[in-house]
């Protein structure tokens, strides 16, 4: 049983770290996500509307970046509405996939 306590102690340290940065996008993705950027969510992160961060703005973005890639993922997937502001699903657009959201908010990233 002592054996155990420090193994369960380090495991537990591990438990507030944030998430581990994702891999870099490829620049294939990054054109996608500058495409879909342009298309659909310069409307809102173009100048903040609704909460929105604004491209580029390393304050406003500095919360959401500390939940993860993943976590963005899905809050831009799915929708999110948080204490600064709404962000709606696939940024009001149904047809966009998974993929090209994804690209979108990678794009975004490798702006800050």
């Amino acid at each position: 049983m002592r054996a155990l306590v420090p193994a369960m102690l380090l495991a537990l340290a591990g438990c507030d770290s944030p998430p581990p940065p994702a891999p870099p996008p490829t620049p294939s993705t990054l054109a996608t996500g500058e495409n879909v950027y342009r298309q659909t969510c310069h409307a809102c992160h173009g100048s903040g509307i609704a909460g929105a961060p604004r491209l580029g703005n390393q304050e406003q973005w500095r919360d959401r970046v500390r939940q993860g890639h993943e976590q963005l993922y899905q809050h831009a997937i799915n929708g999110y509405t948080g204490r600064f502001g709404t962000m709606p699903a696939r940024g009001g657009k149904p047809d966009l996939s998974d993929e090209r959201v994804k690209a979108a908010v990678d794009y975004m990233l490798s702006k800050l």
